[in-house]
């Protein structure tokens, strides 16, 4: 058994996090659609091919609104140089706040933090590179946070 495949034994939940993004790519959210050639492991692809159905897309716009834009809007106009993510997931947080100039931790488990990093570092601006930070935690390990 390999690294990866253990990480998913132990923290499982990684894979909702992976269902959040692939409801933002059938949603049509630029950001999250700029990923998609880079995702790991390659049945995310898969499931991005099969689209949710036109009702699990509109429920879900609701809720990125409610939870994803709201805090986004927070985050952006607080007047804050740093904005810290936990937890993260598979979000597209990351650029919209490089974009406006402020710096970003995202922090979730390995598993996650893995994938996420290494994909955002395929299509981050020059800029952006220098504000996006993806750091490993498991927010019930004390030691870790």
């Amino acid at each position: 058994m390999n690294t990866k495949e253990l990480q998913a034994i132990v923290n499982p939940i990684y894979i909702t996090a992976k269902g959040l993004l692939n409801l933002l790519i059938a949603g049509g959210d630029p950001d999250a659609l700029k990923l998609v050639p880079h995702m790991i492991p390659e049945d995310l692809k898969k499931k991005v091919e099969k689209r949710p159905p036109p009702e699990m897309v509109t429920c879900f716009k609701i809720g990125h609104m409610a939870r994803s834009d709201i805090f986004n809007t927070v985050a952006l106009k607080c007047g804050k140089q740093t904005v810290i993510d936990l937890p993260c997931g598979y979000s597209t947080r990351c650029f919209k706040v490089a974009d406006n100039g402020q710096k970003y931790f995202g922090f979730d488990l390995p598993i996650v933090i893995d994938e996420i990093k290494d994909i955002t570092s395929k299509v981050v601006t020059e800029k952006q590179k220098y504000l996006i930070s993806f750091n490993a935690v498991d927010a019930t390990n004390y030691d870790s946070m």
